[in-house]
């Protein structure tokens, strides 16, 4: 047999505690933006709640708060700014730093 013993049951006892952290971060950074934003963040996206793995939300959030999103890489796909883990640390906010680290798993 190739490979190591996985205490698979020790994964699971820590996945509600783990799901409980980031569900307290994605609250505490949504709080954080609607607070900048003077409005509930939720508020930009009729019918649903803001996505923080969307790149495309995340945008709108930025664009929202005029964060300048100029010199960030474009995707190759859509030509958009990438938002991904090292556009998030450029934007350098509190806010786009707590999302880069809650996505980075």
């Amino acid at each position: 047999m190739a490979g190591y013993a996985v205490d698979v049951g020790h994964f699971e006892r820590l996945e509600p505690e783990l799901a409980a952290r980031v569900m307290a971060g994605e609250a505490s950074v949504k709080a954080a933006l609607s607070e900048k934003l003077g409005r509930p963040v939720d508020s930009l996206f009729p019918g649903s709640a803001l996505n923080l793995n969307s790149n495309d939300q995340l945008l709108e959030v930025f664009q929202a708060l005029k964060v300048d999103l100029s010199k960030l890489q474009r995707t190759e796909k859509s030509g958009k700014p990438s938002l991904g883990r090292f556009g998030l640390e450029r934007i350098g906010t509190p806010e786009a730093l707590a999302i880069a680290k809650l996505n980075k798993g």
